[in-house]
């Protein structure tokens, strides 16, 4: 029967939860999981995913439920199977599209400035490491790193953008290099707020780069606005004046006016600062009635009230005091930040001194430096806590190289272990082995022994039983007379035998038709595979001993060996054969080894010579 129902939640990508029901039944023990993650099969997740996830529902079982060993036991047992089903399955193009749906999606949530995490997005990144193109890994990489920024940890996202830039392949026709420009402008953030000026600026000239390439006009022209802002913090004024100016003739250009308002607005200060107040004068009006910040009523979106003190500081260095007082009491009232306050209290002190109201000034001045004091502490807070985020990057890499060292060291063990253990296996089973082929052979002399002891006790017995001296002396008398009818024929009766045969031989009809073929002429046709044949049934049948000599010769070599007798030469045979000589050659070495244990091919023919006359 049924003792607890519930259920827990595996989460799982596009920001959705699957609930997984488990049920256990009593009796038995036996433990029914249903699992409803299809999707992770559907859209094929890395095993190493898949078994992460599963690992951490068994421990929420043992944690949440007070599971029993045993039951828990069956559990992970049961996820072990569960994973050798997700083995079976491939990824097929409905899961790509699917996976890169989901990406996209997570895209629109990153352009639209939606939260969401570093968990979301790095299955993503796993699939397509092993299944997407290199525009899919730059993007999937791209929103990892963008999850880390937005989560304050700049480290980890510098990262994530330079793996990003790493995977796009500049190569291809079909880089994205629109994506590409924006990997590089958000490392380029990343080093603004380090105030990392250099390296800001060789990343914005690579948004530039890409942006111009992947034809995205407005970005390349705004990567080069902010090189203007650069050379401004780094003190080259100049720089920073012609490259805003060359930046707003540009936005013109391209139909962006408005944008090249705002461009020389950036720079209109530094021109009061140097002294140049009628051109920093045309560029307050440009800035005014072409940026678009401005309503009706002349007042500034908000957020951008520094311009007033800006405007203020004109009026200022002009000595038209009471318009310079207006500004600045604005951005006092507007401006609600550290900043806008320091600006306003400032460009107010500034007025009551050249005014020469000194109480009013010294009170101007020093709420300014409070507000500056509370702008420092602000910032010391934000590099602090950048400095806290870089800390503990730098600690997890330790401790992520620390136990990857570990690992390594561990896997080193063992597999010096383990081929230790092979070592001792394979030892083991030598000398197993070897013992058994002793025992084996020993036996077999055993048994050989035993018969042979046997066989001689029969002889005895039965030499025993006779008169074995008169049986010996007849056999030897017997073996003397065959000896000498040996030697009588050895002389006379074989070699005229064989003589007669190999004349037989040569007069056959084949061998004439052989002798007939010998010449080189074109128009002289080589022998037919019958023919070869009958040839050497002929030479089977004339020649019996020689031909049973010959036996262990494979087919080349017999009918070289025919011929070699018959009195071909080398050259004759190839022709015939329709070979190379070398071929002729390389069968006479090995038929001359085979019979005569020689290993040239010059004496096979005076060999075959020994066989046919002894």
């Amino acid at each position: 029967m049924k003792c607890n129902i519930f259920a827990f939640y595996l989460p799982i990508i596009g920001r959705n939860d699957y609930i997984c029901t488990v049920e256990l039944v009593g009796g038995n023990g036996l433990v029914v999981v249903s699992l409803l993650c299809g999707n992770y099969v559907k859209l094929s997740f890395s095993l190493c995913y898949i078994y992460k996830e599963l690992l951490t529902f068994a421990a929420n079982l043992q944690h949440h439920y007070k599971l029993i060993p045993t039951i828990m036991h069956r559990v992970f047992v049961f996820l072990m199977s569960l994973i050798l089903l997700v083995l079976t399955s491939c990824t097929s193009p409905g899961s790509y599209t699917a996976m890169r749906t989901a990406l996209d999606s997570i895209n629109i949530l990153n352009r639209t400035d939606q939260p969401f995490t570093a968990a979301d997005v790095q299955p993503y990144v796993d699939y397509f490491e092993n299944y997407g193109n290199s525009n899919d890994r730059m993007l999937a990489h791209y929103l990892l790193g963008r999850a880390y920024h937005e989560h304050g940890e700049a480290p980890m996202a510098l990262q994530c953008y330079q793996q990003a830039a790493d995977c796009a392949d500049t190569t291809s026709t079909d880089c994205d290099y629109a994506q590409l420009c924006r990997v590089y402008s958000q490392m380029s953030v990343i080093f603004y707020d380090q105030s990392l000026y250099s390296q800001q600026l060789q990343h914005l000239r690579n948004t530039m780069k890409y942006a111009w390439i992947g034809k995205d006009t407005l970005s390349a022209l705004l990567s080069y606005e902010q090189q203007s802002q650069i050379y401004k913090n780094i003190g080259y004024l100049d720089s920073a004046i012609v490259v805003a100016e060359e930046v707003a003739r540009y936005y013109c250009q391209y139909g962006y006016s408005n944008y090249g308002a705002i461009a020389l607005g950036r720079i209109i200060q530094t021109l009061i600062n140097q002294g140049e107040y009628e051109k920093a004068k045309d560029y307050i009006r440009i800035y005014e009635t072409e940026s678009g910040l401005f309503d009706d009523n002349g007042n500034i979106q908000q957020g951008r009230e520094a311009f007033y003190h800006v405007k203020g500081l004109w009026y200022l260095k002009e000595n038209r005091l009471d318009s310079a007082e207006y500004w600045f009491r604005k951005e006092l009232c507007d401006g609600k930040d550290f900043n806008n306050q320091n600006g306003g209290a400032l460009g107010l002190a500034m007025l009551y001194e050249q005014r020469h109201v000194p109480d009013s000034s010294v009170k101007y001045y020093q709420y300014a430096y409070a507000m500056n004091d509370s702008m420092n502490a602000q910032k010391t807070t934000e590099t602090i806590e950048r400095m806290q985020s870089m800390y503990d990057y730098s600690h997890y890499q330790k401790e992520a190289l620390d136990n990857a060292e570990k690992a390594h060291v561990a896997n080193i063990r063992f597999i010096v272990l383990a081929a230790l253990l092979v070592l001792l296996a394979a030892g083991a089973a030598y000398f197993v082995k070897r013992n058994r082929k002793r025992r084996e052979e020993q036996n077999a002399r055993y048994h050989v022994a035993i018969v042979e002891r046997n066989k001689l006790q029969k002889e005895v017995e039965s030499l025993n039983a006779k008169d074995y001296e008169s049986v010996i002396t007849q056999k030897e008398q017997e073996i003397a007379l065959l000896n000498q009818t040996i030697e009588r024929q050895s002389t006379t009766h074989h070699r005229v035998t064989a003589s007669d045969r190999l004349s037989d031989f040569e007069k056959s009809q084949i061998v004439q038709v052989f002798l007939g073929k010998r010449t080189y002429h074109k128009e002289q046709a080589v022998p037919t595979g019958n023919e070869w044949k009958e040839l050497v049934s002929q030479f089977r049948e004339d020649m019996p001993s020689a031909y049973a000599t010959m036996s262990s010769l494979s087919p080349l070599q017999l009918q070289v060996c025919v011929l070699l007798i018959l009195g071909f030469e080398e050259g004759e045979i190839a022709y015939l054969r329709q070979t190379k000589p070398q071929v002729i050659n390389t069968a006479k070495v090995r038929a001359n080894q085979k019979l005569f244990l020689s290993n040239d091919s010059a004496s096979l023919k005076g060999n075959l010579a020994g066989i046919i006359t002894p």
